[in-house]
């Protein structure tokens, strides 16, 4: 399903033989992905992929495949797996969402059928097709394709990292092909967790883009959800999410952990909607193999976008990066001089010419602030942010602070 692209449909051949040779590519490169996502299956849901033997995850990384093969090998560049449990556990790509479609009897043993969605498509969106899952029994399945002879989903070492980097191959044999599918759960092992990027006055941020609606867990106490509403005055203004969040949000957390266990979400479908105001933009994908068909990502344009960061004062806020900022950290990944924003990440698209450093502003604040607080005379006080960090101290003025709103004399005061 994230094999194929759209642009030249795997069914539109002019002869019932390439037909069928397109059509088996399809089946394989779809059932690469759907594979990895069912073991231990109970009905429709999220789960993750994990190989029995390798145990790694695996983990789509594109959504195009090369619809040109001819041949019974299938593209898979746009899968990988992953055995870190800390990359794993917060990394959307890793996430499918199981639609059962159907079942049947391939081999002589029992199957079903689904449409396995992920990354903003699906099988059915892009082959028009549904892929199989026989069981074999002891939590294991198997995923396949068929055209005469049957084709299995199989997890391979890669040269560069043996252990933790693997790549799928659609020739799988009876020790590589045997994956366990794993329900996500806020409350079982096989978790989803938001892992933050900033800290910043001793609390902890991250943004996020991915194609699954969430709620923050009971068990992360305190984490909220934020988009931006506006700019205003050199500030970003985040408005909290109170309740579900719908899928393909991109979004600003603030975590009460600074580990992805500790900042846990009840993944689902939901029939959630937002304001059309949010003001940040999201990736999927950063992707370049070196292929045509695989090569996707979004370059930052230090001019024109922002990312979150801290404020030279200490203060989270989305702000200037440089090309040090950016790594590259699997072989698959633009070179770090590209400054490709990493895959399931949100950004914040501004005017040329904005402030270098944009601080966060809450939507209350935002609002306190213009209803025009004042105060009067200049007493000698310390500076305060609403949420108690002291900016300034002992001052008689305001000169040289960020615009927004502070306490100042036990009052609230506008810098504009």
């Amino acid at each position: 399903m994230y094999f194929i692209l759209r642009s030249r449909p795997t069914f539109s051949c002019n002869s019932d033989k390439a037909m069928r040779k397109n059509l088996f590519v399809a089946l394989v490169l779809s059932l690469l992905m759907t594979s990895a996502t069912y073991a231990q299956l109970n009905g429709d849901g999220y789960y993750r992929v994990k190989n029995s033997l390798s145990k790694r995850y695996i983990s789509i990384i594109h959504d195009k495949s090369n619809s040109e093969t001819m041949s019974g090998k299938a593209d898979l560049g746009a899968l990988r797996s992953f055995l870190s449990w800390d990359k794993v556990s917060s990394d959307p790509s890793t996430i499918i969402y199981f639609e059962k479609t159907g079942d049947g009897v391939d081999g002589g043993k029992p199957s079903e059928y689904y449409n396995f969605c992920g990354q903003g498509t699906s099988t059915m969106k892009i082959i028009n097709h549904n892929i199989g899952l026989v069981n074999m029994g002891s939590g294991k399945y198997r995923c396949f394709a068929r055209e005469g002879s049957y084709f299995y989903l199989g997890d391979v070492n890669s040269d560069a990292a043996p252990e933790e980097v693997g790549y799928l191959t659609s020739s799988g044999n009876s020790t590589n092909s045997n994956w366990n599918i794993l329900p996500v759960s806020s409350t079982g092992d096989y978790y989803f967790g938001v892992k933050p990027t900033v800290e910043a006055n001793g609390k902890y941020y991250a943004t996020m883009f991915a194609d699954f609606g969430f709620t923050p867990a009971s068990s992360a106490a305190g984490m909220k959800v934020f988009y931006v509403d506006r700019i205003w005055n050199g500030n970003v203004i985040i408005r909290e999410i109170e309740g579900a969040v719908p899928a393909a949000t991109p979004v600003v957390f603030i975590c009460p952990s600074s580990s992805p266990s500790g900042n846990r979400l009840d993944i689902a479908q939901n029939t959630a909607t937002l304001p059309t105001e949010n003001k940040l933009s999201g990736v999927y994908f950063c992707i370049n193999t070196g292929e045509e068909n695989h090569k996707e990502w979004v370059t930052y344009d230090p001019n024109t976008m922002r990312m979150l960061g801290v404020c030279s004062d200490g203060r989270p806020g989305f702000v200037t990066k440089t090309e040090s900022d950016f790594k590259k950290e699997y072989a698959f990944q633009p070179k770090a001089s590209l400054m490709a924003i990493p895959a399931n990440t949100a950004y914040l698209v501004v005017p040329a010419g904005s402030p270098a450093e944009m601080p966060l502003m809450t939507y209350e604040e935002y609002a306190a602030g213009i209803d025009g607080v004042t105060v009067d005379g200049n007493p000698t006080s310390d500076i305060t942010t609403l949420s108690g960090v002291t900016v300034r101290k002992k001052v008689t003025s305001t000169d040289g602070l960020r615009p927004g709103v502070y306490i100042w004399n036990k009052k609230k005061i506008v810098v504009k």
